[in-house]
């Protein structure tokens, strides 16, 4: 059970980063 919650724990930082980067790269080609 707590493999689960660490695999899930992982794929959840993984979307918030990559939600993070997308928004960065939002914000850039906003201001061009």
């Amino acid at each position: 059970m707590k493999k689960v919650i660490n695999m899930v724990k992982v794929i959840f930082k993984i979307i918030l980063f990559g939600g993070f980067v997308s928004a960065k790269d939002l914000a850039e080609s906003i201001e061009r």
